[in-house]
């Protein structure tokens, strides 16, 4: 008969829970170029919210410094002020889907394998998600499989 005084075992907690055999310690950058275009549009669009909101606001008017960029060189279908609506009407959605996948990407990967939280590994593998979003997520795998992990984690 078991005795009922004696402690009971107990399970490890979530960050316990069976080590990763494979650790990834490195940040690998985009490196083709539907990675690299990916990373650069999406990093386009976040500096051009950045420079619509925040001061000296480069973005804001024709005039601005970026603004007269858009009217006289790129020529952008209706100008700052069709480009600048552009850029704040997918700002809500865009923002929202990068934050998730920013944080699925910490659940599901990062601390899966290994990435110490706050590192700086795991600041460029979680900018560069907020930054490209899915790519680095296919980046992040092949990683893995390098270091000898399964496909489609």
């Amino acid at each position: 008969m078991a005795n009922p005084r004696a402690p009971k075992p107990t399970k490890p907690t979530k960050g316990e829970e069976n080590p990763p055999s494979i650790k990834v310690t490195t940040y690998r950058p985009p490196d083709n170029p539907a990675e690299a275009l990916t990373f650069l549009a999406a990093l386009l669009y976040f500096l051009s919210l950045a420079f619509i909101h925040l001061p000296p606001h480069l973005l804001s008017t024709p005039t601005s410094p970026l603004g007269r960029i858009i009217e006289s060189t790129l020529h952008f279908p209706g100008g700052v002020a069709t480009y600048t609506w552009l850029v704040n009407v997918i700002a809500i959605p865009v923002v929202a889907i990068h934050v998730g996948e920013t944080y699925w990407m910490e659940r599901t990967r990062l601390r899966k394998f290994g990435v110490r939280r706050g590192s700086a590994v795991w600041w460029a593998w979680v900018g560069s998600v907020f930054v490209e979003g899915g790519m680095a997520f296919w980046r992040f795998d092949r990683v893995v499989q390098g270091l000898g992990g399964k496909k489609g984690l």
